[in-house]
């Protein structure tokens, strides 16, 4: 028995206001149901990640690293799983409340021309932004790479600034 799957996948992609769409056939015999599936998965997660990495030009855009982010005491937590960096693939920005973790993972294979069997981990321009959900004390923040993991450490801004509004009454007739 040959099934021939016809799966189209549609991204809506926020950042560059593309629409992208991308379609794939693919045709398979199940004589063997659990490796025929198990392709059937890769192919499809293939043109999923492919979708999702296409923008205007054909560049490829920046990817998610898997990221936590929780609240301990008063302070807020952001924890990105990003193995392979070292010093000064970084870059740390807060603009406001927006916080963007970015930088680049570079492939490095020991031999000039590798021969690819499988590729499964993330290369290439990284990103990641977050909308706070409060001030933070930018004197304070830290941030530590360990193990493969980027913790940010962002503390609340405990000075308030309040502001009083005067409220004008006018108190003219209308007659």
């Amino acid at each position: 028995m040959q099934l021939l799957f016809e799966y189209t996948i549609s991204v809506w992609y926020d950042e560059f206001n593309a629409f992208y769409q991308s379609q794939v056939g693919i045709s398979m015999f199940f004589g063997q149901p659990d490796d025929e599936f198990s392709k059937l998965l890769s192919t499809l997660e293939a043109v999923y990640t492919h979708s999702l990495v296409q923008r205007r030009g054909g560049k490829p855009a920046a990817w998610r690293p898997p990221t936590d982010v929780y609240e301990a005491d008063d302070r807020l937590i952001v924890c990105v799983e990003i193995a392979g960096m070292r010093d000064g693939e970084f870059h740390i920005t807060i603009d406001e409340r927006l916080l963007i973790i970015s930088g680049v993972r570079i492939r490095d294979y020991e031999h000039p021309q590798p021969s690819l069997h499988q590729l499964e981990i993330r290369h290439g321009e990284f990103r990641v932004e977050l909308m706070l959900p409060w001030a933070v004390d930018r004197s304070r923040i830290e941030a530590n790479y360990r193990d493969g993991f980027l913790q940010v450490e962002l503390p609340r801004r405990q000075d308030r600034q309040i502001h009083i509004i005067n409220v004008r009454i006018d108190e003219t007739d209308e007659e």
